[in-house]
């Protein structure tokens, strides 16, 4: 290791300290160290737990929460995938996608068929919705 190595590793090592056997990111003044999380299963429990409790609050409100104590790699992408998988919040986003509309030319009949299927939760020993629709007569 070279000496301008060398100090670049100290520099970056002055940034972490390590308190009963636990290794802590040191944090701004008047906030506590972070604790740093090597393991991605302890990773998933920790934003697991921290998300459900505060209520699915989204991507800035659970970073937030699990940001104030603990630092891992990559913990902002990782928290803003844990959120885009979550389901309670792809319900309760105000953001809804939609498809931009495309004009339909018309054709012959039965030339052009849209089919839908929709799985749902089992239901009376249903668990799909299927819809079809011939686009000349509708």
């Amino acid at each position: 290791m070279t000496d301008k190595q060398f100090d670049s590793f100290r520099q970056y090592s002055l940034r972490f300290l390590v308190e009963e056997g636990q290794l802590f990111q040191r944090a701004k003044p008047g906030m506590p160290p972070r604790r740093v999380i090597w393991d991605q299963n302890e990773q998933k429990d920790i934003m697991s737990q921290h998300h459900d409790e505060s209520g699915h609050r989204g991507k800035k409100g659970s970073y937030k929460k699990v940001g104030l104590r603990y630092w891992w790699q990559r913990l902002c992408r990782d928290v803003e995938k844990w959120v885009k998988t979550c389901e309670e919040c792809q319900k309760r986003s105000p953001i809804q996608v939609m498809e931009e509309l495309h004009p339909t030319l018309d054709n012959p009949l039965w030339q052009r068929v849209g089919l839908d299927v929709v799985y749902m939760p089992l239901n009376d020993g249903f668990s799909k919705i299927v819809a079809i629709r011939e686009y000349l007569s509708g």
